[in-house]
């Protein structure tokens, strides 16, 4: 950004760059979480199924 200094324009970028990778983290974790969340019952129901019969 032109007019701020090097330094605060660094500190900037450095924070933007933490704040982008904790909110992936956050994405990558939530998408687990929902992976699991809907695999679970299918799994569960797949044995059940098969103790059934």
């Amino acid at each position: 950004m032109p007019g701020i200094p090097l330094e605060i324009g660094e500190q900037m970028r450095v924070r933007w760059q933490a704040a982008v990778a904790v909110r992936l983290d956050d994405a990558v974790r939530l998408k687990a979480d929902a992976t699991q969340a809907i695999a679970a019952p299918m799994l569960n129901c797949a044995s059940n199924c098969r103790t059934r019969k």
